[in-house]
């Protein structure tokens, strides 16, 4: 009797998912930004698409850090606001000026329970350091056609990762460097604290990319 009462507890004993293997994750994004500040929507427009590198290392557990780089340049033409990316020696920067953006971005990032090989969620946030460059007019005063400079906020995201199932598991003798292909999906919002003169360079996020799981 103690036997199959023993017996009974081992098969309604609930199973505990194992969670998944610690992997350091390349990302390719892109990045659509809606900007806050009113000055560089009325100029360049109210956002735009950001190209950029991730790069997630597992630190502890569901613990990572969030390492991304993205670049912009958006320029304003005699027709109105334009974004081709023809920019060379001879742009007249008094009608036509260009803004440079360089957002860099360290989070922490927390992998949210029920993650599986093929599908995980999480939540992140860190400091970001945007770095930027306006070409412009030359001041009056000092006869520089540039201003530059660079914008301190914290960033709050929310994501999704799911295997693509593009990329067969490791199989011997020549296993493949990469795991896995996965498509990224997350929301943010960069967010600047406190009155500082010039550009306010808040913006929400939403990024699209491909993860290359190692």
């Amino acid at each position: 009797m103690l036997t199959l009462i023993a017996a009974n507890f081992a098969f309604a004993a609930p199973v505990v998912a194992e969670p998944p293997a610690p992997h350091t994750r390349v990302a390719l994004r892109a990045v659509m930004e809606s900007w806050s500040d009113g000055a560089i929507g009325t100029v360049y427009g109210t956002g735009g698409v950001v190209s950029g590198v991730g790069v997630v290392v597992p630190v502890w557990g569901p613990l990572a850090l969030d390492i991304e780089a993205t670049y912009k340049r958006v320029q304003y033409d005699d027709l109105g606001v334009g974004d081709d990316g023809q920019v060379d020696d001879q742009t007249d920067y008094a009608t036509n000026p260009m803004l440079e953006l360089v957002p860099f971005s360290l989070l922490v990032e927390f992998r949210l329970p029920g993650a599986t090989d093929s599908f995980q969620s999480f939540v992140s946030l860190g400091p970001t350091y945007t770095s930027f460059a306006e070409r412009h007019a030359p001041d009056e005063e000092t006869g520089l056609g540039v201003t530059a400079g660079a914008r301190v906020a914290a960033e709050m995201r929310a994501g999704l990762r799911f295997d693509t199932g593009l990329i067969q598991p490791k199989l011997a003798p020549a296993p493949s460097p990469v795991d896995a292909l996965e498509l990224e999906l997350y929301l943010g919002r960069r967010a600047q604290r406190g009155s500082v003169e010039g550009f306010n360079l808040s913006a929400w996020r939403a990024s699209v990319g491909l993860a290359f799981r190692l």
